[in-house]
């Protein structure tokens, strides 16, 4: 299942001659818009995302294609390997340190 971060980031890339206010991509995506505000200030932290004068756009395809890249590497390894336990690496980190 896709998060609000791909399905904004998704609809967007879709559209990339247009711009959206975050109640229209809101609607469009069945999401919350106070989730969608939230979501497109981060993606703009990452410079995926801009808000332009009449709403908010894709900015750099190059950053958005690696972040997909990245994403679906994530998510390939954690189908194979398994999902990482953050308690594990924790554990590893005070056992290992002097």
């Amino acid at each position: 299942m896709a998060t609000n971060a791909e399905r904004v980031l998704r609809f967007l890339l879709e559209r990339r001659d247009e711009t959206f206010e975050p109640s229209e991509i809101a609607r469009r995506i069945d999401a919350t818009e106070n989730s969608v505000r939230s979501v497109l200030e981060r993606l703009c932290d990452l410079d995926l995302v801009r808000d332009g004068e009449s709403g908010w756009t894709v900015d750099d395809l190059e950053a958005v294609r690696h972040a997909f890249v990245h994403s679906s590497t994530a998510t390939f390894l954690d189908e194979v390997l398994g999902v990482e336990s953050c308690d594990e690496w924790i554990e590893t980190a005070e056992n290992e340190s002097p």
